[in-house]
């Protein structure tokens, strides 16, 4: 169902003429925003596996962070693996940012590298998830990263809503 579409099945519940565009009037548009709240909404309210893809990533050597392109702001990590040969994976364990910047690297050492095996969202400054790792990589490993990438908020009339549209309207 289209942007379009749902805000003018929003406006008809509300007995209110539809509309042939979004942006028509500020009451049609602050329609279009409280669909864009209800989609949020209904996206978080589970991990709908229309949203759900891997990502490998292969690290450097003496480089502590990665960054996961195709990522947004509305991106969730499920889990993260270590890719061995033949097919043998190991899960990374998730640290907290203070665990990852003081108490981890105290313990573990911070001038320490090896076989990364925590990790951390370290920033999201450039549009796209950077990933921290303890300790630092030896060498090029992949990482496989089991990820939910929800879209960006519904713009243009023809933008579709990809996750079940009756909870939209309803909400």
């Amino acid at each position: 169902m289209t942007y379009l579409e749902l805000v003018n099945k929003v406006l008809t519940r509300l007995r209110e003429d539809t509309v042939s565009t979004v942006g028509q009037n500020s009451y049609s548009s602050l329609i279009g925003e409280f669909v864009n709240d209800a989609k949020e909404f209904v996206e978080n309210a589970w991990d709908w596996s229309v949203y759900y893809r891997q990502a490998v990533v292969t690290t450097s050597s003496n480089v502590s962070s990665v960054d996961l392109t195709g990522t947004n702001d509305y991106t969730t990590i499920e889990s993260v693996f270590l890719y061995k040969s033949g097919g043998v994976t190991e899960p990374l364990v998730y640290r907290d940012k203070a665990w990852m910047t003081e108490a981890g690297y105290q313990a573990l050492g911070s001038g320490q590298t090896g076989q990364p095996a925590y990790w951390t969202v370290n920033r999201f400054d450039t549009g796209e998830l950077e990933i921290l790792l303890n300790p630092k990589p030896d060498a090029a490993y992949s990482l496989v990263f089991n990820i939910y990438d929800r879209p960006d908020e519904l713009s243009a009339d023809g933008d579709t809503l990809t996750v079940p549209s009756k909870p939209v309207i309803m909400l």
